[in-house]
C-alpha cells in the first residue's frame, strides 16, 4: 500500500470551506485505523501560539513545511477538520515555555495531562499553562468555527484527576 493517500482522496469531499490543504498527502494508515490517538506535547510555538493537538496532526502530513508558506494557521484548522484523533493525550508534564518549538527557551514543569475526545478544547484547556487565551490563537478559533470542536472550555466537561 501507499505510504501516503492525497488529503481529498481521504476526505471524498469538500475540505470544510477551505482548498489550503487539498493537495497535501497524509499518512495512509489513517484511513485504515481503527483509533487515532494524537499524543502531543504542549509548547509554545512563535509562529501560531501554541502547539498542542491541532498543531501536532501536521505530522502525519508528507511535506508538512510547504504549510508555512501558504497559511499555517488555515492549514492546521482545515487540516483539524479532516483528521480526527479518537482521544487526545496531552503532555503537560514539562513544557517550553518561550522560544518553541526549536527551544533553547525556558522550560516550566506543569505536571498535568489532558485526555480527550475533543482534540480542539485539549488545546483551549492547556493554553493556560501559558497563561494564553485560546480565543486569541488563530488555529484554535479558526478551528471553531470549522465545527473541530469546542473552544470555550467552561463548555467542556472537564474532571480533575489526582493519581
Amino acid at each position: 500500500a501507499e505510504q501516503f493517500v492525497r488529503v481529498d482522496d481521504f476526505k471524498k469531499g469538500k475540505l470544510h470551506g477551505g482548498q489550503k490543504i487539498g493537495w497535501q498527502a497524509v499518512a495512509s494508515v489513517l484511513v485504515r485505523c481503527d483509533v487515532f490517538i494524537n499524543m502531543p506535547v504542549f509548547k509554545h510555538h512563535r509562529e501560531v501560539g501554541v502547539t498542542g493537538a491541532l498543531k501536532k496532526l501536521m505530522g502525519c502530513v508528507w511535506r508538512r513545511s510547504t504549510y508555512h508558506a501558504v497559511d499555517l494557521d488555515g492549514c492546521i484548522a482545515e487540516l483539524a477538520a479532516t483528521l480526527r484523533p479518537t482521544l487526545t493525550i496531552m503532555d503537560g508534564t514539562r513544557i517550553l515555555t518561550t522560544n518553541g518549538p526549536d527551544g533553547p527557551g525556558k522550560v516550566a514543569t506543569v505536571n498535568r495531562m489532558v485526555l480527550s475526545v475533543d482534540p480542539l478544547l485539549a488545546d483551549a484547556y492547556a493554553c493556560r499553562w501559558l497563561e494564553r487565551d485560546p480565543l486569541k490563537i488563530e488555529h484554535l478559533t479558526r478551528a471553531a468555527k470549522l465545527g473541530v470542536g469546542k473552544i470555550d472550555v467552561s463548555k467542556g466537561m472537564i474532571e480533575r484527576v489526582k493519581i
